[in-house]
């Protein structure tokens, strides 16, 4: 059986948006259609996409981002990374600052991924 991902979106306007970014230099859309891939500066700096291992971790992830506007969807990936970069300060990185955060790590279940595709909503 072949291992599910899931992704944490913020809808607005029917359109699903990194959870954390609308637009911007980090922003990317989701679709069920189209493979996402990262911003290509970010991806020359080593950050790609971001998903969860587990159902169960994309849940404990929602309060963390308020859960307002927040759908989990079940997705498919394409290449998933053995290790993720540091954690980045983002108010630095939209300054265009690549600074790792301090004592800050990605949520329990973080995986990276070069591209995801949307397959069905799961929660919100």
């Amino acid at each position: 059986m072949k291992k599910k991902f899931y992704k944490v979106t913020t809808e607005i306007k029917g359109i699903q948006h990194s959870c954390l970014f609308e637009g911007g230099i980090f922003g990317v859309q989701y679709s069920t259609e189209k493979w996402a891939k990262a911003p290509e500066w970010l991806a020359k700096k080593g950050y790609h996409l971001f998903v969860f291992d587990s159902l169960e971790n994309a849940k404990k992830y929602i309060p963390e981002v308020s859960g307002m506007r927040q759908k989990i969807w079940e997705c498919e990936i394409k290449k998933g990374f053995k290790k993720l970069p540091p954690y980045l300060d983002l108010v630095e990185a939209a300054r265009g600052r690549m600074i790792p955060a301090e004592d800050i790590t990605f949520p329990e279940g973080t995986v990276m991924v070069r591209e995801v595709k949307l397959i069905r909503k799961v929660w919100g």
